[in-house]
C-alpha cells in the first residue's frame, strides 16, 4: 500500500482536473529573470496536470526530474493507473517553501477520489514537493509526504 500511495502521490501532486487552471507565464522569459515568481515555479505542476487530464504518459513523464530517485517507479506506477483508473485530482494550497536559483520546495494539499476502477481509498494527502532545474526547466524531483487523510 505504501508503494501505491507514493505513486498516486507523486501522481496526485502533479495531477489534478479540478479547480486548477494554468496559470500561465511564459516559462521562456521567467527563466531569463533574476527570480522566478511562484507561477513560474508552479508551472510544471501545471503541466503535470495537463497531461494527466489527457493521460499522455510521455507528457507526464517530461515533467519529473529524470534523476529523481521515484522516476522509473513513477513510469511503471502511472501506466498502470491511467489504464486501471479513472481518478479525479485536486490540488490545492500551493506555497512556495524555500526557493534558491536551482531548486525550490512547494507545500501542496492534495485530494484524489476515485471515479471508475478498482477499490481505492478516496484521500487527501499534505506534503512537500521538491522542485530541481533540469536543462533549465523547473521539473518535479521529489516529494515528502506530512500525512494522509482517508475520506471514507
Amino acid at each position: 500500500e505504501i508503494g501505491m500511495i507514493f505513486v498516486i502521490v507523486i501522481m496526485c501532486c502533479c495531477v489534478g482536473g479540478l479547480g486548477l487552471a494554468y496559470m500561465g507565464g511564459n516559462l521562456e522569459i521567467a527563466e531569463q529573470g533574476p527570480t522566478p515568481t511562484p507561477e513560474d515555479i508552479y508551472w510544471v505542476i501545471y503541466e503535470n496536470i495537463r497531461a494527466s487530464n489527457y493521460e499522455d504518459i510521455d507528457r507526464y513523464m517530461s515533467t519529473i526530474h529524470s534523476r529523481s530517485p521515484g522516476y522509473q517507479v513513477t513510469k511503471n506506477g502511472i501506466e498502470d493507473i491511467f489504464s486501471d483508473y479513472d481518478l479525479s485530482y485536486r490540488v490545492s494550497n500551493l506555497r512556495v517553501i524555500e526557493q534558491e536559483k536551482n531548486s525550490a520546495k512547494i507545500y501542496f494539499v492534495l485530494t484524489t477520489k476515485r471515479i471508475n476502477g478498482p477499490a481505492f481509498r478516496d484521500n487527501r494527502v499534505y506534503g512537500e514537493m521538491t522542485l530541481r532545474k533540469e536543462d533549465g526547466r523547473w521539473k518535479i524531483y521529489n516529494q515528502d509526504i506530512n500525512n494522509v487523510e482517508y475520506l471514507d
